[in-house]
């Protein structure tokens, strides 16, 4: 299967993608233009650059810390205070 990006002629902007394209001449209409892609763009992996007008890879950003996280920390930090106490 076949993915394609539709996006904006002049100034590179996404505009959709999938599997289903509308004529050449029917996208013309609206500036619009259709590429052909080499995989589907899997979301959160990849983000269209306008400039070259293709999918560039993004790097994966590291997980927020959780609130349980934040509670493990805070606990840590507590029977550390009481151990010392206690001594």
């Amino acid at each position: 299967m076949t993915w394609f990006a539709i996006y904006d002629d002049a100034t590179g902007r996404l505009e959709s993608v999938g599997t289903v394209v509308a004529p050449p001449g029917e996208l013309a209409k609206r500036g619009l233009v259709s590429k052909a892609l080499a995989s589907d763009p899997q979301v959160g992996t990849k983000r269209w650059n306008e400039g070259t007008r293709d999918f560039d890879d993004v790097a994966p950003s590291p997980p927020e810390p959780s609130d349980g996280d934040e509670i493990k920390a805070s606990l840590a930090r507590i029977e550390a205070k009481l151990a010392g106490g206690a001594r």
